[in-house]
Formats: structure tokens, C-alpha cells, sequence
């Protein structure tokens, strides 16, 4: 049996854990509360959301104060100040490779980009350069070209 005051100290720490969230913008699984968080994907959500909700407006105005202080005007258009998000959006392996193995196959990153973003060294000939597409999506007057023919009999 719970002391009823013990009791109405719970919901009142409780509370005040919500209310600090909610000042801040916070998820509550930051401020270890994980009452409501079912499961992995529930949490990673939530980073996502702190990242999306609390740091990006911050992080945008930083950007435009620093581009207003350090730059001239006619700079501007030419370069821009930027942080990099990525880190903080980075799920699990699996699914970056996922993430990677699409852009790599749409033309979208070639091999040493996406090794840049991993922090990894590039390939060093040119080869790691390359954007590759998939040739089922290529024209078919392209595919007529590139195709060897066959001998005839």
C-alpha cells in the first residue's frame, strides 16, 4: 500500500518532468521518462522529432546570424554558412545502408561521396567518381545503341 502522499509526490514529479519537456521542446525520453515510449523505433522517432522541433529552428537562426556577421551581402548569394544535420539523424547501420543503396543505385551519390559522409577515405582512381543508373530505366534507342548485336547465321 502506497502512502498517499508518496503518491501525490509521483504524479507531481511526474508532471514536472512533462512540464520541463514541454518548455523546452523536448521529447520525454531525453529526461528518462519512457512511460510512453513503446519500443526503439518510438525513441528513434522522438530524436527525429528534437532534431526536427527543438535543434533545427536554433541551428537556422545560428546559420543566419553567422552569414550576417561574417560576410559581405554580395557574398552571400555565393556562399552560405552550414551545419551539418546528418550525424544527428543517423539511424541504425542498416538502415544507412538502406538509405545509401538507393541513392547509389538512382544516380543520386557515387561511391566515394557516399564514403565522405561515412567518413571514410575515398577510392583514389576516378572510378569512385562515377554515378551509376540503372540501364532499365535508360531510353530505348540508347539501350539499341549500346547493345552488341549478335552474328548472323
Amino acid at each position: 500500500q502506497v502512502d498517499p502522499e508518496k503518491a501525490q509526490l509521483k504524479e507531481i514529479r511526474k508532471f514536472t518532468t512533462e512540464e520541463t519537456a514541454r518548455i523546452f521542446r523536448l521529447p520525454l525520453s531525453l529526461l528518462q521518462e519512457h512511460a510512453n515510449s513503446t519500443n526503439r523505433a518510438n525513441i528513434e522517432e522522438q530524436g527525429i522529432s528534437l532534431v526536427r522541433d527543438t535543434l533545427t529552428p536554433w541551428i537556422t537562426r545560428q546559420e543566419q546570424e553567422l552569414d550576417r556577421k561574417i560576410f559581405l551581402q554580395k557574398e552571400i548569394s555565393k556562399v552560405r554558412t552550414r551545419h551539418e544535420m546528418d550525424i544527428f539523424l543517423r539511424g541504425d547501420a542498416k538502415a544507412r545502408a538502406q538509405y545509401y543503396r538507393e541513392l547509389f543505385q538512382s544516380g543520386v551519390l557515387s561511391i566515394n561521396e557516399i564514403r565522405k559522409k561515412e567518413h571514410l577515405n575515398p577510392i583514389t582512381n576516378e572510378k569512385g567518381d562515377f554515378h551509376f543508373v540503372p540501364l532499365n530505366h535508360a531510353p530505348i534507342e540508347y539501350l539499341e545503341k549500346t547493345t552488341p548485336s549478335t552474328p548472323s547465321e
